[in-house]
């Protein structure tokens, strides 16, 4: 018996779904959006809206916000316009543990959890709703998409990381993510623990436990405030890498240490030859070049063959050279704090 096949029959504890194979009934399944919130005033009352419109029309869905002790005036927006909101209010906690508490005060069958910078389509639970019960998967969404008026950081980033098909895959990300109650709740949530790369240590859980998670295109949500120039790209992609590490401790081949440290290692090499008077300056300096442009290629090509778009290479390898500079220095700066705590033992 599957796991998706234990759910369906009651076998997990408290299961008492249908089967996604089962007619449609009159009134539809219940979906909870869980919302993080923190400091997105320009952007909130956007998503709101979205998803309120989106629940009306599906006719059995609610919105619940788990605010972060917001100082912009969020909060306050929460509390005067959106009376229909569940607002919860947890200061100093990790977004993995701010999803768990909305999940802790949704009632849904189906967890969605949308970012609060980002509005969904008027048929994102039938889509959704869809989506579950015509393949195996307990999981669906799909990566953020960017609007119309984008910046070329922002077009350029999507063509490369977004899939040109639906399927299964290891993970979504948790900013446009749907998934059946019974099998958040059979692994545990998302680890709290985690300063990010929460959503990729769930997809991990997930798929050693048996279950399926399908990326579907038409389960959309647009990302509003994307990295629009190259230092907002370098600062987000810097943070993330902070989530390097932590999720090596699954499988040392995480393909972002990996390649983080071999664009390292090159470099490293790159530099070292300018010191070593065996060829022309010319020649050292277009081994260097070869050296720093040679990892960010390899990956703009994997990316475009892999999600069958073909993005500029200029752009595509400009970006994937702020990437892997934004990872080396977040996985210096681990490197540090974790010397400098072991020092202070």
């Amino acid at each position: 018996m599957t796991q998706l096949d234990m759910i369906d029959s009651g076998a997990l504890p408290g299961a008492n779904h249908p089967s996604p194979r089962a007619p449609l009934s009159t009134v539809p399944e219940r979906f909870s959006v869980i919302v993080p919130l923190f400091n997105c005033k320009d952007e909130l009352r956007a998503c709101l809206d979205s998803l309120l419109a989106a629940a009306r029309g599906y006719g059995n869905a609610e919105v619940v916000v788990v605010d972060n002790a917001s100082t912009d005036g969020s909060y306050e927006i929460l509390k005067t316009e959106y009376p229909d909101v569940v607002v919860l209010r947890y200061p100093e906690l990790s977004i993995a543990a701010l999803r768990n508490r909305g999940v802790e005060a949704a009632t849904g069958e189906y967890l969605a959890f949308i970012d609060a910078d980002c509005v969904v389509h008027p048929d994102y639970f039938e889509e959704a709703r869809a989506t579950f019960r015509e393949s195996e998967a307990v999981a669906t969404g799909s990566m953020c998409g960017v609007p119309e008026a984008s910046t070329w950081v922002e077009r350029t980033w999507y063509i490369l990381n977004s899939h040109g098909h639906n399927g299964f895959v290891k993970y979504i990300n948790s900013g446009n993510f749907v998934i059946r109650r019974q099998a958040f709740e059979a692994v545990g949530g998302f680890d709290e623990k985690l300063t990010t790369g929460e959503d990729t240590d769930l997809g991990q859980r997930l798929r050693r436990n048996g279950f399926g998670i399908y990326e579907n295109h038409k389960v959309c949500a647009i990302h509003l405030r994307n990295s629009k120039t190259l230092s907002q790209f370098f600062r987000r992609h810097a943070w993330h890498g902070q989530g390097l590490m932590i999720a090596s401790a699954h499988s040392w081949l995480n393909k972002p240490l990996l390649m983080s440290c071999g664009h390292l290692a090159l470099i490293t090499l790159g530099l070292a030859q300018l010191l070593i008077p065996y060829n022309s300056w010319a020649v050292r300096v277009a081994c260097l070049c070869l050296a720093l442009t040679s990892v960010p290629a390899v990956t703009w090509l994997f990316r475009s063959v892999t999600n069958r778009h073909l993005s500029s290479p200029l752009t595509g390898i400009a970006l994937y050279e702020f990437y892997y500079a934004a990872k080396l220095y977040a996985l210096l700066g681990l490197i540090s704090r974790r010397r400098s705590r072991t020092y202070h033992k």
